[in-house]
């Protein structure tokens, strides 16, 4: 599907307009049908200013498409036109505007010229007056008191001058208003002008709106409907000159002028449950994420944001910017999708935090540690109480440092903890939602830079990009030419997160893969990453065991034990016993695994070397010395053992007898010391000796009674490691009898 950000009304919030194709969310539908009936049963009486209250963001502009498209549908005549006072630059302008708005609804262009002729005649003295009054006061602002008189008066003159042929006339405002009334009344017109956004104007702007409409136009069959937020245009009318700082007188200005206010029907819950549910269902379409959690997650949005505080424009401006960071997690020619990289619930928690608490949000970034520590960590549980302590008044330090507004606090810890449940402790005890352990959540530290990046961490690996090379690699048994692991596994920031994620991300990729038959060539492949170091130093915890064994047990669940067995010979023949012996053995870790007893060839192979190198009397140990090697497995395995017991007695039967110095010798250990480097000899396990050759089994002619004195421990030769086995068993033996 397209992640293309242009190819729907998705990215913008604007409101509905005529013949748009998207639902009415807001079931406003019978309330606008409702205002049109009352609108329309004014026709061509007197002029009435109409006025639709709401608060910013509530839908306004929306309903008044719905309004006019009602008005519409009823039997009258009505020119609907829209004036748009914020956009004119001075009173004179607007005044002008609002004049050819009216004109706009004459569709015949002599009556038209004839209304503004008429106009003109009647009100050009008053608009001159008006701008005559702002000249003044703007002058006296930033000249001085006084300046206006005379350049005001100049101004006045010259704009008179320039009016050329129009010629005012002497009789009354009242007379000649009325004429024009009589005008629009004789051609029939019934016309609604809509002012929207009237809450925008400046205090001088407002009141000169409210002039028109109830002064410069009350025109039988004009009129008006004016769309504000009451709270806004209160708080500007009281700091003009009219209500000098007083609100009371504010508010009964504005209902001389208004004179049938409609306040619109509040946003229900249900309603923004309805907006946030189909944003969020067309998020996760456009993105990639499947829908089998969507309602799970539009549940924890529900009880996490406060709906109370929620209108439509901050609804659609949190899941545009969403959308937007979506975009940027994104590369270019990639095929990796958003929901490959983050957590879309995770994404709009954190958004909303960054839109609506941004002091909170400019921390986050910082609290790393503390955000994503998980309780339980430390033994100590004080400690942890202690922490969570720390981070909290942390939090209400951001968000709230005065305590002043304790709503504030709450609503954003309770967004907080939905992110990061286990380190932010709960503020209330209202049970509320929270989400499910997801992949590439932020709670989890490998995916929590992600989240603040605007785009992709330079020091990240991208989780679907890497899945792809997996599916690609179980599916042939080969990493692609161009895959980046080759890259990261020797990149020195890049490879410790190169195997946690290799870990991590082999499940999906064996989910996706549709052919598991080469899953043993893969874990050979896989393996071809780990360093130096890594295969020197095995041990059970590995990555590459971890993921090895893995792939040999969806290749045992895909195709049997056999496809096992072949797997495991061909994995111990391109890295030896060792590792070999560690990858099955994390099966004994995780389950009980059918892979285990597919790993005959493994044990097989363990036993042979380790059996011909004790038992091997030629003056040689060879390096690394298998028996040092495979002692843990021997010992760790049973029946491996008792196998091991027996060869020794079957050639003890053949030979009638068996080198007991060259045996201890065999089980003379090399290291280093003390952090050193030169290698030196270390005691033989006389515990390990009498287990392989019971203690009554050893030749009593071979038995050393006496200590030599010129051994070298850091002599490795082989004639000295024997003099060393040789002492060790003498030691042995005197400690035996108490000497």
């Amino acid at each position: 599907m397209s992640n293309n950000q242009t190819d729907s009304f998705f990215v913008t919030d604007a409101p509905l307009t005529e013949g748009d194709p998207r639902p009415d969310l807001l079931e406003r539908q019978w309330f606008a049908e409702q205002v049109a009936a009352r609108i329309a049963q004014a026709g061509a009486e007197d002029s009435v200013v109409f006025g639709l209250a709401g608060p910013w963001g509530a839908g306004k502009t929306s309903t008044l498409t719905q309004i006019k498209k009602a008005l519409a549908e009823t039997p009258e005549d009505w020119k609907v036109v829209e004036f748009t006072p914020w956009a004119a630059g001075n009173e004179f302008t607007l005044t002008e505007e609002f004049y050819n708005t009216i004109a706009s609804a004459l569709d015949d262009p002599d009556k038209k010229k004839d209304f503004l002729k008429k106009v003109s005649n009647t009100t050009l003295p008053i608009a001159a007056a008006v701008a005559s009054k702002l000249a003044s006061g703007v002058a006296d602002k930033f000249l001085g008191k006084g300046t206006s008189e005379e350049t005001v008066k100049a101004a006045i003159e010259a704009s008179a001058d320039a009016l050329g042929e129009f010629k005012f006339e002497e009789n009354a405002f009242a007379e000649r208003f009325t004429k024009i009334s009589d005008f629009l009344e004789e051609i029939g017109l019934t016309v609604l002008v809509i002012v929207d956004d009237v809450d925008r104007l400046h205090h001088d702007e407002l009141l000169a709106v409210m002039k028109a409409v109830r002064l410069l136009g009350r025109f039988k069959g004009v009129h008006y409907l004016l769309s504000y937020d009451t709270r806004t245009v209160i708080d500007v009318l009281t700091h003009t000159d009219l209500a000098n700082g007083n609100r009371r007188r504010a508010e009964q200005y504005l209902e001389k002028i208004v004179q049938y206010p409609f306040q619109l029907p509040p946003i229900q819950d249900v309603h923004l449950a309805n907006v946030i549910d189909e944003r969020l269902r067309e998020l996760a379409q456009r993105n990639g994420y499947g829908t089998e959690r969507t309602d799970r997650d539009l549940e924890v949005l529900l009880a996490r944001l406060p709906l109370d505080d929620l209108t439509l424009r901050t609804v659609y401006r949190l899941f545009a910017q969403v959308d937007m960071m979506l975009a940027l997690i994104t590369e270019k020619g990639s095929p990796s999708r958003p929901s490959d990289e983050i957590d879309l619930l995770d994404a709009i928690l954190l958004t909303y935090i960054r839109l609506e608490h941004h002091d909170l949000y400019r921390h986050l970034g910082t609290w790393k540690t503390d955000l994503t520590y998980r309780p339980g960590t430390s033994i100590d549980a004080d400690k942890d109480k202690e922490r969570a302590a720390t981070l909290l008044q942390k939090i209400k330090d951001a968000i709230d440092p005065k305590e002043e507004n304790p709503s504030e606090t709450l609503h954003a810890l309770t967004v907080l903890r939905a992110l990061f449940p286990d380190a932010v402790p709960r503020l209330d005890d209202a049970y509320r939602a929270v989400p499910e352990q997801a992949p590439y959540q932020i709670r989890q530290p490998d995916y929590f830079d992600r989240y603040f990046a605007f785009g992709f961490p330079a020091k990240d690996i991208r989780d679907g990009q890497l899945r792809t090379d997996l599916v690609t690699l179980i599916t042939t048994g080969d990493l692609p030419a161009e895959s980046k692991l080759h890259e990261y596994a020797s990149d020195r920031v890049k490879s410790a997160l190169l195997r946690t994620k290799l870990r991590d991300g082999l499940g999906p990729a064996l989910e996706q893969a549709t052919d598991l038959s080469h899953c043993g060539k893969a874990a050979v492949t896989l393996t071809r990453l780990t360093t130096d170091k890594e295969r020197q130093e095995p041990h059970l915890r590995a990555w590459w065991a971890e993921v090895t064994f893995r792939l040999w047990e969806a290749l045992h669940d895909a195709h049997g034990a056999g496809a096992v067995q072949a797997a495991v010979a061909d994995y111990l023949g391109e890295y030896g016993p060792n590792m070999t012996a560690v990858a099955v053995e994390v099966g004994g870790l995780i389950s009980e695994s059918p892979v285990l007893e597919a790993a005959a060839p493994l044990w097989d192979e363990i036993h042979r070397q380790f059996v011909e190198t004790l038992l091997d009397t030629s003056d040689d140990v060879p390096e690394p010395n298998p028996v040092q090697q495979y002692e843990f497995w021997i010992e760790k395995h049973p029946s491996l053992y008792l196998r091991v017991e027996e060869t020794i007695e079957r050639h003890i039967a053949d030979e009638g007898s068996i080198d007991l110095i060259s045996l201890a010798t065999r089980l003379v250990g090399v290291g280093t010391y003390l952090g050193k480097k030169e290698k030196r000899l270390a005691l033989p396990s006389m515990d390990t000796l009498k287990k392989l050759l019971p203690r009554e089994k050893w030749p009593t002619s071979q038995l050393p009674n006496t200590v030599e004195t010129d051994v070298d421990p850091f002599d490795l030769t082989y004639e000295n490691r024997r003099k060393f086995a040789k002492n060790a068993l003498a030691q042995y033996l005197q400690s035996e009898t108490g000497e």
